[in-house]
């Protein structure tokens, strides 16, 4: 079976953070801030896949916003799959909401991929994730 890889993503504008984990072991894979171009996300699929020596899928995912399904077409023209993450859902510590960081938003948004993609797995329904 091939390993899954959840890439998190805090996108603006301008600035893209992004998070990739491993959804077997749990552990963050790499950590990346780039331009807000999706050829950018692109590039970092093929970095972590070029490092693996087993086959690797990978989902994106990331928080709605204004920009939020131009970001997703563009992702799937390039062959990534994405979901869009419902911000209202978005799983925050209290810590994070008195500390806004974009690092730790992308880290969140990744793990939660993961715990979701779990609950589908087992036959449970979310709706924090649109796809």
């Amino acid at each position: 079976m091939s390993n899954i890889n959840f890439i998190g993503m805090d996108d603006h504008k301008e600035i893209f953070n992004l998070c990739a984990f491993n959804g077997t072991t749990g552990e963050i894979i790499l950590e990346t801030r780039c331009a807000a171009n999706v050829k950018n996300v692109h590039k970092f699929v093929l970095r972590i896949q070029d490092q693996s020596e087993e086959e690797v899928l990978f989902k994106c995912g990331y928080k709605g916003g204004c920009l939020g399904y131009a970001r997703y077409h563009s992702l799937t023209a390039l062959g990534l799959e994405c979901n869009i993450f419902a911000p209202s859902t978005k799983i925050c510590s209290s810590k994070n909401k008195v500390i806004k960081n974009d690092k730790l938003d992308a880290r969140m948004i990744a793990q939660k991929f993961d715990q979701w993609y779990l609950q589908i797995g087992s036959g449970a329904r979310y709706s924090g994730f649109r796809s």
